[in-house]
C-alpha cells in the first residue's frame, strides 16, 4: 500500500479525529521517512508506526536468522548462544515477529 496523507488518521486518542480518515487534519510532516502530523492536536506520527520492525534497534537480518533458526526447530537458549545474542532478546523478537510471514 502506498504511504500518503489519504490512508492515515490520527493515532492520538484523545483527538477530536482519532480513528476518522478525509477530515483534512493530516498533513505530511517529513519527506525524509513517511512522516504525519495532525493539525487538531499536534500529534506526529510515522506511517510504518504497526509493523514489528519499528523502534528495532537490530540490524533487521539479523532478526530474520534468529527466526529461521527457531522455525527450523531450534531451541531458544541454542539459539540465543549461536546469534550471540541473550534468550529474553530471541523470546521477545519470538512474540513481536508471531503474527508474520518471513517470506
Amino acid at each position: 500500500m502506498t504511504v500518503t496523507v489519504r490512508n492515515q488518521c490520527c493515532p492520538n486518542k484523545k483527538c477530536v479525529y482519532a480513528g476518522q480518515f478525509l477530515r483534512g487534519n493530516v498533513i505530511s510532516h517529513s519527506r525524509k521517512s513517511p512522516r504525519f502530523l495532525c493539525k487538531a492536536c499536534g500529534k506526529t506520527w510515522v506511517a510504518h508506526r504497526e509493523e514489528p520492525r519499528y523502534h528495532l534497534h537490530t540490524d533487521f537480518q539479523k532478526v530474520i536468522e534468529v527466526l529461521k533458526f527457531l522455525s527450523g526447530g531450534a531451541s531458544v537458549r541454542g539459539t540465543a548462544r549461536n546469534m550471540g545474542v541473550s534468550t529474553s532478546t530471541v523470546q521477545r523478537w519470538k512474540t513481536r515477529f508471531a503474527d508474520y510471514s518471513l517470506t
